[in-house]
């Protein structure tokens, strides 16, 4: 019996290297948080999570959005624009923390939670990371003399008068055009499979020159963040 011992303790002790190796680690909280002096002071982060449970179905995506993937020659196994878990957000809600936006390709959300849950929150085997959502403050500046307003000459181009040497920096001419000679007169006018987003500092949609596209059913979503 004596001689089988050291055999087994050297397995056993294989075995609990092991064990302790497939553990999930917690994430590391960063060192700007142990600064907080509150346990219940508010803080803003971004829980960033391990994997994308996909279902055995398949991705959750319109057709238009697999015809997007295939467009830009994503991989099968590439799931970076497929939703956060909703599960995993649920669990990180379980622990007091409100979820104030989700980043899809990031596999990540933004949280307001209590400082004094943070650990927990990180702790958690679907968390791979916290950090601090970042803010950006414009320091004060005293503002230059303005100078008299020229008046521009909007006789060039009747339809996008002043705007015109702006949009025509990102083609938007160039973009009406080819939907009007080309999409127009194709067959079953596929004009209407063209989605834009537009990224602003904010639309007013009740004004009346939103009236036509809200007719039209054209604004497809909004969203404020």
């Amino acid at each position: 019996m004596s001689a089988k011992m050291p055999i087994k303790s050297p397995l056993v002790l294989l075995i609990l290297v092991a064990f302790f190796c497939l553990q999930p680690s917690a994430a590391t909280l960063p060192k700007c948080f142990a600064r907080i002096q509150n346990p219940d002071s508010v803080c803003l982060v971004w829980v960033v999570f391990n994997d994308k449970p996909i279902p055995s179905l398949g991705l959750p995506v319109s057709p238009h959005a697999l015809a997007r993937r295939a467009k830009a020659r994503f991989k099968d196994n590439n799931f970076s624009d497929a939703p956060v878990a909703n599960s995993y957000i649920n669990t990180v809600a379980r622990h007091g923390a409100r979820c104030r936006n989700i980043f899809n390709w990031a596999n990540a959300a933004s949280f307001s939670a209590a400082a004094k849950n943070l650990k927990a929150i990180a702790a958690l085997p679907q968390v791979k990371a916290i950090l601090p959502v970042r803010s950006f403050t414009q320091p004060h500046q005293s503002a230059p003399a303005l100078r008299p307003l020229q008046k521009e000459s909007a006789a060039a181009d009747p339809y996008y008068g002043v705007g015109f040497t702006q949009l025509n920096q990102i083609n938007v001419p160039l973009a009406h055009h080819f939907i009007a000679t080309t999409l127009s007169r194709a067959p079953g006018r596929q004009d209407s499979a063209i989605i834009i987003g537009v990224l602003d500092g904010g639309f007013w949609l009740t004004h009346r020159c939103f009236d036509f596209m809200h007719a039209a059913h054209a604004i497809l979503a909004d969203s404020d963040f």
